[in-house]
């Protein structure tokens, strides 16, 4: 029987930022919703900016906003996912959750010109992304991390005495 040390509470930034992870994975529903309800605004836009065949246009267009509706659900169920073990001490969730808001942060950059009610929520996200990188990486954050991964290990195996060694 190996005997386990009890981690630590989790520090304040760590438990801010899994907030902060439910906080971007709202904005990105909010983000699904919006990009539902301005389908029809997109269709017509792209048809008056391209002069295509409107047939197709819509097409693409509907296209389009499946694809983004249905990224912005999984992106969300990942944030969650990943957030919540990284809240957890798992290490390795607080490597994805940091490429998570690195990719993020990266495209809320290319949608801040958007002009649109999605360049707001871009930059909330931008935001948000950026919170949380800086708060899973403070120092406090990395000992307990540390501390949690040395707790997870299992401790080593008493030796017996008073036996003979086994051949």
């Amino acid at each position: 029987m190996s005997l386990m040390i009890t981690p630590p509470p989790r520090p304040r930034p760590v438990a801010l930022a899994v907030r902060l992870v439910v906080a971007v994975a709202s904005v990105a529903l909010l983000e699904a919703l919006l990009i539902v309800l301005d389908a029809g605004g997109a269709r017509s836009r792209a048809i008056t900016a391209t002069g295509a065949d409107p047939q197709l246009t819509e097409t693409l267009t509907t296209i389009a906003v499946v694809a983004g509706v249905v990224g912005a659900l999984v992106g969300a169920a990942l944030w969650l996912v990943f957030g919540l073990l990284a809240g957890r001490g798992h290490g390795w969730a607080r490597i994805v959750v940091t490429a998570f808001a690195g990719l993020a942060a990266f495209s809320s950059l290319t949608s801040l010109t958007d002009g649109s009610l999605l360049a707001v929520t871009a930059a909330l996200r931008l935001v948000l992304a950026v919170a949380v990188i800086v708060l899973l990486f403070r120092p406090e954050s990395n000992r307990w991390y540390a501390q949690v991964k040395a707790a997870r290990r299992p401790a080593a195996a008493p030796v017996p005495t008073g036996c003979p060694p086994v051949a």
